[in-house]
């Protein structure tokens, strides 16, 4: 939220495979967050993916982050090709699905509620305004 996704990206550690399973997928995660506010929405959604594939496997993970993972998915792959007229609607569907997910599991990550929040933030209800 401070602006400086450089600075985030520099405190999350570079290699993860020492982590548990969960914390691999949360660092996943926050890396793809900083670098989609980077402009860098490839590399973003490069792990997101790897977060869907991992949580997909694991099922001892609840669904909540797996949810928000194809979320912030949805809301890339949107970012980087549909600016018509059907963008706007969607946007709407993606921040209402937001809010209705925030209502039903108010608990995302064990009471870290970050990820949803950025997310919403990022698109903000006047942008989801249909």
């Amino acid at each position: 939220f401070t602006g400086q996704p450089e600075g985030a990206l520099g405190i999350l550690p570079e290699t993860i495979g020492s982590y548990a399973q969960f914390d691999r997928n949360y660092i996943r995660l926050l890396e793809a967050i900083a670098l989609f506010d980077m402009d860098n929405s490839e590399t973003a959604l490069y792990r997101v993916n790897a977060a869907i594939k991992n949580l997909g496997t694991n099922k001892h993970f609840d669904g909540a982050p797996k949810e928000f993972a194809l979320l912030f998915k949805r809301y890339i792959m949107l970012e980087q090709g549909l600016k018509d007229d059907g963008y706007a609607p969607k946007i709407a569907i993606l921040y209402q699905q937001l809010c209705e997910f925030m209502q039903k599991d108010n608990v995302l990550f064990g009471g870290d509620n970050f990820l949803v929040m950025w997310l919403m933030r990022k698109i903000g209800p006047t942008t989801a305004k249909v």
